[in-house]
């Protein structure tokens, strides 16, 4: 099923089904794993942009490495960084439409048995988008 999410929301997802470690039906592990390959692929293609807009717009020290001072990247203006952080949260933001496995909450009531692992909230806040 075609989702359409913010850039910002698919890295959350994706940090979230990572977290996910447990034992669980078949096909809501390979739910899962389908799921994080899109996911992380749109991640890919974020982080692409992001540091697209930095190599353009970043300061860089004699090496070409991004020069930080106080935790943050230091950019020549504040022209120039208001610039950058604009185009950054404008990836952030961008709406972007990922095909989701999703799954019928049969497959989760499966987990109600001892031949498997009881989701956690945490579980199920991360499988949530998942859910038919």
């Amino acid at each position: 099923m075609k989702q359409t999410l913010k850039v910002s929301d698919i890295r959350n997802k994706a940090v979230a089904l990572q977290g996910i470690n447990a034992h669980f039906p078949v096909k809501l592990n390979y739910a899962i794993a389908k799921n994080l390959k899109v996911l992380l692929a749109e991640c890919d293609t974020a982080a692409a942009q992001n540091k697209k807009v930095l190599d353009e717009k970043a300061s860089k020290d004699k090496n070409g490495e991004y020069e930080w001072k106080d935790n943050e990247i230091v950019f020549p203006s504040e022209k120039v960084k208001k610039e950058a952080l604009k185009e950054l949260d404008d990836i952030a933001n961008l709406d972007v439409e990922v095909e989701i496995m999703t799954i019928q909450m049969s497959v989760l009531e499966m987990c109600d048995t001892d031949k498997y692992d009881v989701p956690t909230s945490k579980n199920m806040a991360a499988l949530e988008f998942m859910i038919e």
